[in-house]
């Protein structure tokens, strides 16, 4: 049974323009940043020892944002892969 929302995630190109948008213009609050290696088998990713930047904004307690960054590989326009400019997924 889903129980609520926590985050909607989407994989940005620049992370420090996207992070100020989403303080700056919309106001939410910066919650946390995570630097994240995937594992090997590639879980969460799709994409074997993926390196990301992961940022999170929104209000304490309730929905959240996730900004993704790819390092390694690094994220590219087009196509519908987990780590392609402009997916997004939301978590239950």
């Amino acid at each position: 049974m889903i129980t609520g929302f926590h985050h909607t995630g989407v994989v940005v190109h620049d992370l420090p323009a996207m992070t100020a948008f989403y303080q700056d213009v919309i106001g939410l609050e910066l919650l946390g940043e995570i630097d994240s290696v995937a594992p090997p088998e590639g879980n969460h990713t799709g994409i074997p020892n993926a390196r990301r930047k992961l940022v999170f904004l929104g209000i304490a307690g309730d929905h959240q944002i996730e900004l993704v960054h790819y390092l390694d590989p690094p994220a590219a326009p087009g196509g519908t892969g987990s780590h392609q400019l402009n997916a997004m997924h939301i978590c239950f």
